[in-house]
């Protein structure tokens, strides 16, 4: 197949399912791999002009995720990652930006993208952790959000370190699951939602 032609519309759910398979019973790293190929060469085929990211809005998108991990922190426990799972948590972000906001929010928009994106953080391994993952589900759609009106505003870039830094500092430590922490977490998200809006309705108005 010419890859000139190639339509991922009718083709992005065979990445997508695969991804959830190969995370959740194979190999994350292989899951990541497999979405990252399929995404990228559907965002290389792509036409459209790319957004110049506005320094108000890079500062404002980077400071909201901060002020989120900030509320969080004090509720975990610290630990010190070893230097691959900061590499992974920061090449995970980079994947998953490409892929549900270069593609699929570009295909369907900011809140079905969200939706497929917190599904796929579901664990279907075992029970537990599909009910503990199932609990979650709010925090990935409000993340998912919120990283999509990033990249609507200053483009797949500036939200991609935006869920790098995210992620980075996410590793750093160890959440409960408890009723307070998962209210606590959604609270964080709605309120970084609400301040990664701020670019997108300004954006709007002058458009």
């Amino acid at each position: 197949m010419d890859s000139r032609n190639f339509d991922f519309s009718s083709r992005w759910p065979l990445p997508y399912v695969a991804f959830i398979a190969l995370a959740n019973f194979t190999s994350p790293e292989l899951a990541y791999a497999v979405l990252a190929y399929s995404s990228t060469r559907a965002a290389l085929n792509r036409e459209g002009k790319a957004l110049t990211p506005s320094l108000r809005g890079t500062v404002l998108s980077l400071s909201s995720v901060l002020v989120a991990q900030m509320v969080l922190a004090p509720s975990g426990s610290f630990s010190s990652p070893r230097l691959a799972v900061f590499t992974f948590a920061a090449v995970s972000a980079v994947v998953e930006e490409v892929y549900f906001r270069g593609v699929l929010q570009h295909m369907f928009g900011i809140l079905p993208q969200a939706f497929a994106f917190s599904l796929a953080h579901m664990r279907l391994n075992d029970p537990v952790s599909l009910v503990e993952s199932a609990l979650l589900t709010p925090h990935y759609f409000l993340l998912g959000v919120a990283m999509g009106l990033i990249a609507e505003s200053n483009g797949y870039l500036v939200s991609s370190a935006a869920h790098v830094l995210y992620n980075l500092i996410a590793v750093t430590y160890t959440l409960p699951l408890d009723a307070c922490v998962v209210l606590l977490l959604v609270a964080s998200d709605a309120v970084m939602v609400s301040a990664t809006a701020l670019p997108t309705l300004a954006t709007l108005k002058r458009g």
